[in-house]
């Protein structure tokens, strides 16, 4: 348009107010595309910043099944035939064998609404509330709903698909942890009676916190910095009719542990994040409590959240006893960038869309020269035509 104007201007004078027009438009055309790249230049900063202080987490977290952090198939095949951390025996107990690994797909499972019927088995409790306990070959597991449409969540998880007999599961590369349906992986599990034999079921248990302060303050869901002292106050009341002799408790702080040291467990064994407590005989209606003493390190430990658990190094300190009780961590400038700006960037690696901000930034910024080159020339044009019709006059 511009040409075309410029063009006949010669034959037409009174183009020049269509000139004036085209200027104007060009003012707010320079205008948007400044702010553009005012914007780009903000992104391509915060991109920056998340590539530069934020590292790739390799961290891995107890929730975990497996340690299987660098996703390889292969890995999880040898440390399942190896019987890593009793892996093969929680397959097993679905039915499915080491070799049917293999047997599945990889699929990218994506954590939104269409998936919000699958949980997964996990071996830390982060919400006692909704979650179900089950006991494969000795050991505790927690079955929960996969966690979606949290600002913290995980994106979508590396999976092996395995289709056994019309029941699906997928499992998860990076941790080998097991999902499906709720009803699937409870697989008829009938939770045992209580009785004295078998006296797991035959109590209520309760978790409470406090700090150590002047007024000895509720801890939970409390925001608390380095160097304070919390005391955990685990109680097992003994709601059956039955007298229980001799019962251990056991409560696991591996999630509070990522931020805390253990000061004193008042007698009981502490062995991988896990205190356990053997009580003296139990009357009916009798509670009975233990305590245990942690100190929040300074200073506070910098990770990077587990690329299988948004729960872990995520600022908080999670524990379960009956009840689960949260404790914040303030958060660094690093752990904000992660926890709040990451989560808003495109799903794409951060180079791919590093690449993809200096592409548009240098578009506008082409666009931009492009409009400043315009106005000057219609500003000599502008000035040309009006010597030219001062010399006719």
């Amino acid at each position: 348009m511009f040409k075309k104007l410029v063009g006949n201007l010669p034959f037409n004078p009174s183009l020049i107010s269509h000139l004036r027009d085209y200027d104007l438009r060009l003012k707010k055309e320079f205008k948007l595309r400044l702010a553009g790249i005012v914007i780009m230049l903000l992104v391509l900063i915060i991109q920056l910043l998340v590539i530069f202080l934020v590292p790739n987490s390799n961290t891995y977290s107890p929730n975990s099944l497996l340690n299987n952090s660098h996703n390889s198939l292969s890995q999880l095949f040898i440390d399942c035939n190896n019987n890593l951390e009793n892996y093969k025996n929680v397959l097993n107990f679905y039915g499915l064998s080491c070799s049917d690994l293999y047997s599945g797909k990889t699929i990218s499972l994506a954590l939104n609404s269409k998936n919000a019927d699958l949980f997964s088995l996990n071996r830390l409790s982060y919400d006692s509330q909704n979650e179900t306990t089950i006991n494969i070959s000795r050991q505790t597991f927690y079955i929960r709903q996969l966690v979606f449409g949290n600002k913290y969540s995980l994106k979508n998880i590396a999976t092996r698909e395995v289709d056994l007999n019309s029941r699906v599961f997928y499992i998860a590369l990076g941790s080998g942890n097991v999902i499906s349906t709720r009803q699937t992986l409870i697989n008829n599990f009938v939770q045992q009676k209580c009785s004295q034999n078998q006296p797991v079921s035959c109590f209520n248990y309760s978790l409470a916190a406090r700090v150590i302060n002047s007024s000895n303050t509720d801890a939970n869901n409390t925001t608390q910095s380095s160097g304070r002292t919390i005391i955990y106050t685990l109680s097992a009341t003994n709601k059956s009719i039955y007298k229980i002799s001799q019962f251990n408790i056991a409560i696991n702080l591996q999630n509070a542990l990522a931020y805390s040291d253990v000061a004193n467990t008042y007698g009981g064994i502490i062995k991988n994040g896990v205190v356990y407590y053997k009580l003296d005989s139990t009357l009916p209606s009798q509670t009975q409590t233990e305590i245990i003493t942690v100190k929040i390190k300074t200073p506070v430990p910098d990770n990077s959240m587990s690329v299988t658990d948004p729960n872990y190094y995520a600022q908080k300190m999670i524990v379960s006893f009956g009840n689960t009780l949260v404790i914040y961590i303030p958060k660094s400038f690093n752990k904000f960038l992660e926890m709040n700006i990451n989560n808003y960037l495109p799903s794409s690696s951060s180079e791919v869309s590093l690449i993809i901000v200096i592409l548009i930034l240098l578009s506008l910024i082409y666009l931009l020269v492009r409009n400043i080159i315009l106005r000057e020339e219609l500003k000599i044009i502008r000035h040309s035509h009006s010597n030219h019709q001062e010399v006719k006059k």
